[in-house]
């Protein structure tokens, strides 16, 4: 979001400030200050989000089932009973039932009225209609909100899924929601606090989209690729990390292989070059192989040509030996 003078005074306009105010700040002043103001505004922006929500006793909202007739739990319990046999019309019955009276407020009623067997029959069904209501809820909030950015998107409906047994928020978001204007304003917001942070918090995003993130396919994948090539991390700890980090750690353990491919190919290439030695009868050649193992070489690697030599030949192992301490006393 690079705006220029005006655009920022514009803005700040909006914020309460004044033209006289803004028209006698450097234009360095104005964007640290609009930076400061909307940095605020977006720490703010879940209260913001909270605020916007109707909080009506009863939210009243069209119900995914058309002309339904608001009825009390006494004459539903009468349909409970005349459709009791037929569980294809009793679905119905209580498709209407949840989508217009609480649950426990449902479960009292069958407990009042129904024997143990029958009232555990009933309660699972209720079950089955409860849980469709809350994701044709979930669905339609997810639907008003297609336009925010993927990251708020993903950030908004892992909290409204965390409370997907409070039927009243869910009803209260998607009435605020229906509201075009309150909407729009929601939606503007988001875009902004999205692209404010793109901008000036980069290295901040993925705390601030934590559930986009730790879902993300491109994360998934980075995770898949490292414990492809290490079984030092869980999955659980490398969600835990950014991205950056995880490709940065992935880069790491790559060079890391690559290094030690080398370095096994060197030690095979001087193992060979020592048994072709023994074969030499000369010790200048020998002497200079070992020279040039002793510069080339790590200790660990030296161990390891010792004990193949000595595998090899135990005279040119004593040798080698020998040469070791040798340069260890220097």
């Amino acid at each position: 979001m690079n705006l220029n003078r005006e655009e920022l005074i514009e803005q700040l306009i909006h914020h309460g400030h004044s033209m006289n105010e803004l028209q006698s700040m450097q234009s360095e002043a104005l964007k640290d200050l609009f930076t400061r103001e909307t940095m605020e505004l977006i720490r703010l922006f879940p209260s913001y989000l909270k605020e916007e929500e109707e909080e009506e006793e009863n939210p009243s909202l069209p119900s995914p089932l058309d002309g339904i007739a608001p009825l009390s739990l006494k004459e539903f319990w009468q349909k409970i009973k005349e459709n009791s046999k037929n569980p294809d019309s009793l679905y119905l019955v209580l498709d209407e039932l949840v989508h217009t009276h609480d649950y426990q407020d449902i479960l009292e009623l069958l407990a009042n009225h129904t024997t143990d067997q029958l009232y555990k029959r009933l309660a699972r069904m209720v079950k089955i209609k409860y849980r469709e209501y809350q994701e044709w809820l979930l669905d339609d909030i997810q639907r008003h909100y297609r336009e925010l950015p993927p990251e708020e998107l993903a950030v908004q409906m892992h909290e409204y899924e965390r409370q997907r047994e409070n039927i009243h928020r869910l009803k209260t978001v998607l009435l605020t929601l229906k509201n075009p204007h309150r909407k729009e304003q929601i939606i503007h917001l988001a875009k902004m606090k999205n692209d404010l942070l793109k901008q000036y918090r980069r290295d901040e995003i993925e705390g601030y989209y934590r559930e986009f993130y730790e879902n993300s396919e491109e994360k998934k994948g980075i995770i898949t690729k490292i414990m492809k090539v290490t079984n030092a991390y869980t999955a659980e700890k490398l969600k835990t990390m950014k991205v950056e980090e995880l490709e940065e750690m992935y880069a790491i353990l790559l060079e890391t292989m690559a290094q030690e491919r080398r370095e096994r190919a060197k030690l095979k290439h001087f193992l060979k070059l020592f048994e072709e030695s023994i074969y030499q009868d000369s010790e200048e050649v020998f002497d200079n192989l070992c020279h040039h193992a002793l510069v080339e070489l790590s200790d660990e690697q030296m161990r390891k040509v010792v004990e193949f030599m000595e595998g090899m030949n135990s005279l040119f192992a004593q040798k080698l030996k020998n040469l070791l301490k040798e340069v260890s006393r220097r």
